[in-house]
């Protein structure tokens, strides 16, 4: 009774947890940076959160979100023991449940039904997912082409370094610091800075459409229901 009674406001709230935690992933790990660890705490979470997620869901095919849920812990192992060769494994993983897991919130976000505060959290979540996925990105393709990035320090990009340069390059900040190089590190600045313009602007134009559209349901209904409603008799 006592798990049960956690799992259902996680499950309900779900959206709102994956929001704190990747907002607490993409600000708070550099913090953790001075901490004796490999696997930051910031990630652990993130990592639950996800699984979490995907589990809850309810989208099919459902072995597809299991596995899922099992690659969002892809990244700890190699942050634990710091094996060079499952880097780029254990990222790639890890960017897959990622992407799981910005389709189940984009599915959620943008269905049909009443806008709440869940609903405001799935799509937010999309988009953080979206920075986070491309910043994995930039760090498989430094880690497979050393030199397709240009920083301001000589330093090896790290995951820090991408999400940076990927949030930089969706919000359109553009501070110049970090320089793509090589065609397909372009090829993919280029595509995150159109999917981050487009999603804001699809964002705003179904989520009025679904607050109007659901104002004008309880207009309608209200209407019907004064109808119905016999007038008062007179004295």
């Amino acid at each position: 009774m006592a798990i049960r009674s956690l799992t259902v406001p996680l499950r309900r709230y779900r959206f709102g947890a994956l929001f704190c935690a990747l907002m607490l992933t993409l600000t708070g790990h550099a913090f953790f940076t001075a901490l004796p660890l490999g696997a930051k705490p910031s990630e652990w979470l993130l990592a639950v959160s996800l699984a979490a997620i995907l589990l809850a869901s309810g989208a099919r095919p459902r072995a597809l979100m299991v596995l899922g849920a099992v690659l969002a812990f892809a990244r700890l192992p190699q942050s634990l023991i710091d094996p060079p060769h499952l880097l780029v494994l254990s990222q790639a993983l890890w960017g897959v449940s990622c992407i799981l897991a910005t389709i189940v919130a984009v599915a959620a976000g943008f269905r049909r039904g009443r806008v709440d505060a869940e609903r405001i959290f799935a799509v937010l979540s999309a988009y953080l997912l979206t920075g986070l996925i491309f910043g994995i990105a930039y760090g498989l393709i430094h880690e497979l082409r050393p030199g397709s990035f240009r920083l301001p320090t000589e330093e090896a990009v790290r995951f820090e370094h991408g999400v940076y340069m990927s949030f930089v390059i969706l919000t359109s900040l553009g501070f110049g610091d970090v320089v793509p190089l090589t065609p397909i590190a372009r090829g993919l600045t280029i595509l995150e800075a159109v999917i981050g313009q487009m999603y804001m602007a699809v964002l705003v134009a179904r989520l009025v459409s679904l607050y109007s559209a659901e104002e004008f349901a309880r207009y309608m209904e209200e209407r019907a229901r004064r109808r119905r409603t016999p007038p008062p008799s007179a004295p």
